[in-house]
């Protein structure tokens, strides 16, 4: 039965269990690459019976769409750009495989989305080819961008609906739109410098929290809501004064705690630089966390949860989260992780017709439990580090945010002259949990040209274009955004299996929305795909956490490095990649490159191991 099949899921989520078999959705199965995925996931259950039941993804029923996998697949009407159909495609589904199509130059006229592409391959003019890279770069909007999000939604719905809380992606910690969450939180400000008189400690164990996950109902609202929150702060100057909050001040230094306008809560104010004032420092921490169980524990997150997801709004410059367990009383030690934040590049200056006056800029953050390392309450390395246990989730009594000074040389640009004081903001919308997972649920094909890390000066929403990837550096794009076309941009043009500029950005927004989501994934960058060649099965696979930028084979065609290494990969090798990361634990939370090279056949292609020797993301999304 239903509910039957159900409870066998959720138990799988939960926990290993050897006579389970996942179920896996393809998105995209129609297109070259789904079709190779579709293709490798039977050959699997060909090898190893019933390591998976495969569903996929297609925009209708007709015979000719049901006679292209036959009976070995289960087959699931949907539409990217309706949530309810995405709602029912998902239902009992455990993992999804995303390999987003475009329309093939040779169909006339397709319609998919809500989108209607036309193609006419007898025009070659310049004006037909602009015509073809806007249809393009429109169906990537809505595959790549808003079909991706409307999936990971359509997901996150039905496993709230199917399995509770419990399974959410997500979970709510702190919600500072609530007064409560707010007031939860104080400052704290240690001037090294300063006699115990003028270290200052505002707030009081009065608001103790207890892990009452569930007094939040579930929701990822504010998740779909980033763009409105860019368009607000673009016409909002940083007001650091407020009517709920606290201050903290001497002689040298001011530092707020304040909720703004938005019902957002603000971390703001100067400390002095460190060439002024050696370990100045400015932090919020959190009232006493206690765990209902045994009040004289801190809550435990182990069980369920693998870190936390920050939305924040700031300037660009680097924080510390900070956790306290008892280790912090006894030892004087407390778990550090860094994050970087974004800020504008164009602050105060005409941008799209736009005038910024705020440099702030929101940033999703994900902050692993594995990544805080245990540091000495004075900033100084532990002694014995080796006694102190590594942070799992376990017994946390407080949870804080704390700035440091930097020396005036390193960021000049947030340092006041007139008084060697160094500012900085951190607003926050919320604090989350994501769930612990062991494998990817998601695995993503996106594009090479995408850099290993994305700061924010490089992704211009403006132009639909990421500034800092291969494409736009190669002098294909010109300073106003448009598209200079030359012999390579007509062949890119009448190719199917390259990206453009604007096609690359929107592969950029769906990365975004996934690694924010709170669902584990992988995502697969690939530059060019081919059908099968002669003699694949000598053929290497590799897997890179980066791409060097002055890779010749990121532009130009099919050339190998001095390595025999290349960027184009058949497609068979990117559904292989897709497939084993589906229960690779090494492939979790890790974006990287898919290259191919000639082998010999005594070589091991151990794509278990390349997974395990990938770094996973950075912190700071």
């Amino acid at each position: 039965s239903s509910s039957t099949a159900r409870t066998s899921n959720a138990n799988a989520l939960l926990a290993s269990d050897d006579d389970y078999v996942p179920e896996v959705l393809v998105v995209g199965a129609l297109g070259d690459v789904g079709t190779g995925v579709v293709q490798r996931l039977l050959r699997e259950n060909s090898r190893a019976a019933g390591q998976f039941r495969v569903r996929v993804l297609v925009p209708n029923l007709y015979t000719q769409t049901l006679e292209r996998f036959g009976t070995a697949v289960t087959y699931s009407q949907g539409d990217l750009s309706n949530v309810d159909s995405l709602e029912y495609a998902v239902t009992d589904v455990d993992k999804i495989i995303v390999c987003p199509t475009r329309p093939h130059p040779k169909e006339n006229n397709i319609k998919e989305n809500g989108t209607e592409i036309h193609n006419n391959d007898s025009d070659d003019d310049d004006d037909s080819i602009l015509r073809r890279l806007e249809e393009r770069a429109k169906w990537a909007e809505q595959v790549d961008c808003w079909g991706m999000k409307n999936l990971v939604q359509a997901y996150q719905n039905v496993r709230h609906a199917d399995y509770g809380t419990s399974q959410a992606a997500k979970r709510t910690l702190f919600k500072f739109s609530r007064l409560e969450d707010f007031n939860l939180f104080a400052l704290e400000y240690d001037d090294d410098n300063d006699n115990d008189e003028s270290k200052l400690t505002v707030g009081s164990d009065e608001n103790d929290y207890d892990d009452n996950f569930e007094k939040y109902e579930y929701t990822e609202e504010e998740d779909y809501n980033d763009y409105n929150d860019e368009e607000q702060y673009d016409d909002y100057q940083d007001d650091t004064t407020a009517s709920t909050g606290s201050t903290a001040s001497t002689s040298t230094t001011q530092v707020q705690w304040i909720r703004n306008k938005f019902d957002h809560a603000v971390f703001v104010g100067r400390i002095p630089t460190e060439s002024s004032l050696s370990s100045a420092q400015a932090s919020i921490s959190s009232s006493r966390l206690r765990s209902r169980e045994n009040p004289d524990s801190g809550i435990d997150l182990s069980s369920a949860f693998a870190g936390f997801i920050l939305r924040v709004c700031s300037d660009g410059g680097t924080y510390e989260a900070f956790l306290r367990t008892s280790a912090y009383e006894t030892d004087g030690v407390e778990y550090v992780c860094p994050f970087t934040t974004d800020a504008k590049l164009f602050s105060g200056v005409e941008r799209g017709g736009n005038t910024n006056k705020s440099k702030n800029k929101f940033t999703t953050v994900r902050l692993p439990f594995e990544k805080f390392q245990p540091v000495a309450a004075d900033g100084s390395s532990v002694k014995h580090s080796e006694e102190i246990p590594p942070f799992r989730g376990q017994d946390v009594q407080q949870i804080g945010y704390r700035f440091r000074s930097l020396p005036k040389t390193t960021n000049p640009s947030s340092t006041d002259d007139n008084n060697n004081l160094q500012s900085f903001y951190l607003a926050f919308s919320y604090v989350k949990l994501y769930r612990s997972q062991p494998e990817p649920e998601f695995i993503y094909v996106s594009d090479a040209r995408i850099p290993p890390i994305v700061s924010s000066d490089m992704v211009r929403h403006d132009m639909k274009r990421l500034l800092g990837s291969v494409s736009s550096s190669s002098g294909l794009v010109g300073s106003d955004g448009a598209v200079l076309l030359d012999d390579r941009t007509t062949a890119t043009a009448l190719r199917n299996t390259i990206n453009t500029e604007e096609e690359i950005y929107y592969k950029y927004l769906g990365e975004e929305t996934l690694k924010k989501s709170g669902l584990a994934y992988a995502v697969v960058r690939v530059k060019e795909y081919q059908e099968q060649e002669k003699d694949s099965a000598l053929t290497e696979i590799q897997l890179a956490a980066d791409v060097a930028a002055n890779d010749e084979s990121i532009t130009a065609g099919p050339e190998v490095d001095e390595n025999g290494s290349s960027l184009v990969v058949t497609q068979d090798q990117v559904a292989q990649v897709c497939v084993s990361a589906l229960l690779d634990p090494g492939a979790l939370n890790k974006s990287f490159y898919l290259r191919s090279k000639q082998s010999s056949p005594n070589d091991d292609n151990n794509l278990s191991e390349q997974f395990q020797s990938l770094p996973k993301d950075p912190v700071a999304l």
